[in-house]
């Protein structure tokens, strides 16, 4: 049986917070957009490229966009970012 990619509901934004808040519901809302993108491809289409030369796939944009959610939660609680994924394996 192939993965698949589960549906996601998308939950509304913060319209009035503080800022810690307000800046979790906008790196949320975007990570379920993304994956609301994503929901129902399976495995294989979600690393495939698209038609157009490029070298990113939605399974590259996801890794990137928690990469640099991690790097932003970081610097906004004023400390290391752990090294990213890529930075690991190089």
């Amino acid at each position: 049986m192939m993965w698949t990619a589960p549906d996601v509901e998308r939950t509304p934004s913060l319209l009035v917070a503080d800022e810690r808040p307000m800046l979790q519901a906008w790196l949320d809302r975007h990570r379920q957009t993304l994956l609301w993108k994503c929901a129902g491809l399976h495995g294989e289409q979600l690393r495939s490229r698209p038609l157009a030369p490029s070298g990113l796939s939605l399974l590259g944009l996801i890794r990137h966009m928690s990469e640099r959610s991690e790097r932003i939660m970081c610097q906004r609680a004023s400390r290391m970012p752990e090294p990213s994924v890529s930075e690991a394996q190089a």
